[in-house]
């Protein structure tokens, strides 16, 4: 009984050195570094955490910036490359800084913001997930709170005429507020006649002898990049054969 106050506080100091040691371990691996609080978004040679542990030599780190008076972006690009990983990555580095932990970038800048919401990308089409999104995500877009909303092809929830009406009028109001987003999508030409908005761009430059897509993951700011579907083709027809070989051939032909 005369020990027990001893050893309860030796037990909190081993739990204490286990979370320092462990919480120092995980930053070491993954080499990261602590953020600074700012006023909008910008990270320089960030990655994801999926691939902070991959050979340097086969990926690429990535810089970006989401601030004012740019608080909503368009993205655009190649297909598979690296949009949503963006998206994953810039909502990892945002989570990371408020729990106080350090971040997956050599420099962060983060605003301290209430909430963030990730929209992916829905496959089904039907009227259900069309009004079970409208439930959900226009009461988030009218809540006064400073956020952070990240919009994965939205353009799969309806037809594309809709989506684009739905899309600019989301981008108006979030102009005009503190908070931020960052909206990848097919369709910027089409929303670019409804409303004024800066649009960045993954380019693709085709593919190489290996038929992998040779592309710049960090986005070009200000510059509108094709998706290249017909990379994607050829990558894919190449690596096919017999009838399904054929068929990816004919497609191939109407690009």
């Amino acid at each position: 009984q005369l020990l027990k106050g001893d050893v309860e506080m030796e037990i909190q100091e081993v739990l204490e050195f286990d979370y320092q040691f462990t919480l120092g371990c995980f930053a070491f691996y993954h080499d990261l570094r602590p953020p600074q609080m700012g006023d909008g978004f910008s990270f320089k040679e960030g990655l994801h955490l999926n691939l902070a542990r991959e050979d340097p030599s086969r990926v690429q780190r990535i810089n970006y910036s989401l601030e004012s008076p740019d608080n909503v972006v368009l993205l655009t690009g190649a297909n598979s490359g690296g949009k949503t990983t963006l998206l994953e990555t810039l909502a990892q580095i945002s989570i990371m800084s408020h729990m106080g932990l350090p971040v997956c970038a050599r420099e962060a800048q983060v605003k301290l913001i209430d909430e963030l919401y990730f929209f992916s990308k829905k496959r089904s089409l039907d009227a259900g997930a069309f009004e079970s999104f409208l439930s959900t995500f226009m009461p988030i877009v009218v809540r006064e709170e400073d956020k952070l909303i990240l919009l994965d092809e939205l353009e799969a929830i309806t037809e594309l005429e809709a989506a684009v009406k739905i899309i600019s009028s989301f981008i108006d109001f979030i102009q005009d507020s503190k908070s931020f987003a960052i909206i990848v999508t097919h369709m910027a030409r089409e929303i670019l006649k409804t409303t004024n908005v800066r649009v960045d761009g993954i380019e693709a430059q085709g593919l190489d002898d290996e038929y992998n897509l040779i592309v710049d993951r960090t986005p070009r700011m200000n510059y509108f990049a094709r998706s290249t579907p017909e990379l994607i083709l050829r990558m894919v027809h190449q690596r096919s054969d017999g009838k399904l070989k054929d068929i990816y051939g004919k497609m191939l032909e109407r690009f």
